[in-house]
């Protein structure tokens, strides 16, 4: 759920977010300005998930930087919202507040933002755009803004390098709201992934009966922790990617190919908590109803497809990794630690 409140009481202009989940604490952040430098807090909360976060984060650093004032407004209003849900209760508040979105009631979300409020300013106007997603469409979103880079000549030379062509590909778990960007991760700190393609059978085998609860149909259905051994920058004409070699345990090593800022789960009481709680699921029905659900997901199936034709005589690299990451890996890879908010 996104949000601007506008409080002509205490002539504040506050733009953030709240994402409720059931049965736990909401995720949120904001931004208040004094009204008189509203024009600087510009965020169209009509924008998508990826866009908006994007903006936030970007808006937020420059105008802490530039003026200090923000930021303790900001940091003031964020404790009072603190303080207010752990009076509530984080669990039940975080729940309300997902049912309300889960059941698409406007009057109900808005009268949860009056009463989170009222307390701070009794005249606020409140704008709120709210939708219900899954993980997993938020984290296909999220790769289909870059999955263009990935046809990039300097990547596809990386990939082919005799200490990474034969490895199994991997994708971090993906954490947008407390994870952190793969350049802050230190060699030896841990890595939460899942195999998406071993590219030799036997490999295979021999990672089910390594992780036996890990593996569902050929699958890796629950998430692995591995170790980071190696990571290198990979530059393309659009953006920065992280090259990360990742020890598997028993001596076995992944590649994974990291946009430098996603936000990657880095916490491993996160990371058990998922695998709780992760039900074995069979990705060819997930990959279908995600088709069927995503338009974005179907339109971008379609231009792999095409590259991939085009490219048949040579692209061993894309039609590894593009068409198992993006059409597989991104739907059922970062989804793991999040439930539908």
């Amino acid at each position: 759920m996104k949000v601007l409140f506008r409080s002509r009481l205490t002539a504040e202009n506050i733009v953030g977010f709240l994402f409720g989940k059931m049965n736990q604490p909401p995720e949120y952040d904001f931004i208040a300005v004094p009204s008189r430098y509203a024009n600087f807090l510009k965020i169209d909360l009509s924008e998508d998930y990826t866009t908006f976060m994007k903006t936030f984060n970007e808006t937020k650093t420059r105008l802490f930087n530039q003026i200090p004032e923000t930021a303790d407004i900001s940091r003031e209003f964020c404790n009072y919202v603190k303080t207010y849900i752990v009076r509530k209760g984080p669990s039940l508040f975080g729940s309300e507040l997902s049912a309300a979105l889960r059941d698409n009631d406007s009057d109900l979300v808005h009268y949860i933002l009056e009463e989170l409020t009222k307390d701070w300013s009794l005249k606020m106007e409140i704008t709120v755009e709210f939708s219900t997603l899954k993980y997993e469409e938020i984290s296909a979103m999220s790769f289909l803004h870059i999955w263009e880079d990935l046809d990039d000549s300097n990547v596809q030379e990386i990939m082919k390098r005799p200490d990474i062509a034969s490895l199994p590909e991997a994708f971090p778990i993906v954490d947008p709201i407390a994870g952190r960007s793969i350049t802050e991760f230190d060699i030896g700190d841990p890595v939460f992934f899942v195999v998406i393609n071993a590219r030799d059978p036997e490999l295979m085998e021999r990672l089910q009966k390594l992780f036996p609860k890990n593996f569902f149909e050929g699958k890796n259905s629950v998430p692995l922790a591995g170790t980071l051994v190696a990571k290198e920058l990979v530059k393309t004409s659009r953006r920065d990617f992280y090259l990360l070699k990742v020890d598997m345990s028993d001596g076995l090593l992944a590649r994974c190919l990291v946009p430098k800022n996603l936000k990657i789960m880095s916490d491993y009481q996160r990371y058990e908590m998922k695998v709780a709680s992760q039900n074995e699921k069979k990705w060819e029905k997930e990959l279908e109803e995600m088709v069927q659900e995503q338009p974005q997901a179907l339109s971008s199936r379609r231009i792999v497809q095409n590259v991939i034709r085009e490219k048949s005589a040579g692209g061993d690299f894309l039609i590894a990794f593009l068409l198992t990451v993006m059409i597989l890996g991104i739907v059922f890879i970062i989804s793991y630690f999040f439930f539908p908010m």
